[in-house]
């Protein structure tokens, strides 16, 4: 991918990213779709906040996951209010966007609280005896979220939405009970797993980083 041109950041500025995101899902989704609004929302005021500040901090993430690998990806990320967990990823126009449901959010927020619990009260580990058991939480649930960003900005640099994308329409993960294309549900599956692969080997270049 190409480093952005000074046009491109102008024109980046004054076209409307959730405008165009919503009006290609109504094109091409088969569910309605709505962005999430912490006002409507039925979650706890703690899942909330996370919620709100990690999408705070995506813009800056994209751009270190970009700036990593000498690549400038158009990415515009948005939380979708569905209460099933998945995720997904397109391109229009030149843009990337990717939509992560409400509902991978609050699961990871619950998961990470039964993980911060246990590792505070009842783990081996002395590195996490007496902390402050929300704000470990916290900290899981962040690490835990980037990996399913990673993973969906996988797919854009590895080209998936450049190819898969122009015939498909998306790219998300293809449930279990889908059975209508087993030919089209494996070759998902097996952009998923390069996906995943390059998404945990980004994760432990962070580590050693």
């Amino acid at each position: 991918m190409q480093k952005m041109k000074k046009d491109d950041l102008v024109e980046r500025n004054t076209f409307d990213a959730e405008a165009e995101f919503m009006e290609y899902l109504r094109e091409n989704a088969p569910d309605d779709y709505e962005l999430f609004d912490e006002s409507k929302s039925g979650y706890s005021y703690f899942e909330n906040m996370l919620i709100s500040n990690i999408s705070k901090s995506i813009p800056d993430l994209i751009n270190k996951m970009s700036e990593a690998r000498g690549v400038s990806p158009d990415v515009y990320v948005f939380c979708l209010q569905k209460e099933f967990v998945n995720a997904l990823c397109f391109k229009k126009n030149q843009h990337y966007y990717i939509g992560i449901y409400s509902a991978a959010y609050v699961e990871l927020i619950r998961r990470t609280q039964i993980l911060a619990g246990y590792l505070v009260r009842d783990g081996q580990w002395e590195l996490y005896k007496n902390r402050n058991e929300s704000e470990l939480q916290a900290l899981l649930w962040i690490d835990a979220f980037r990996m399913i960003l990673t993973h969906e900005f996988m797919h854009i640099i590895l080209g998936h939405c450049d190819t898969v994308c122009n015939k498909e329409a998306f790219l998300w993960e293809v449930s279990n009970s889908d059975s209508q294309n087993a030919l089209k549900n494996r070759k998902q599956q097996a952009l998923e797993m390069f996906a995943d692969a390059f998404a945990a080997e980004d994760a432990v270049q962070q580590i050693f980083a």
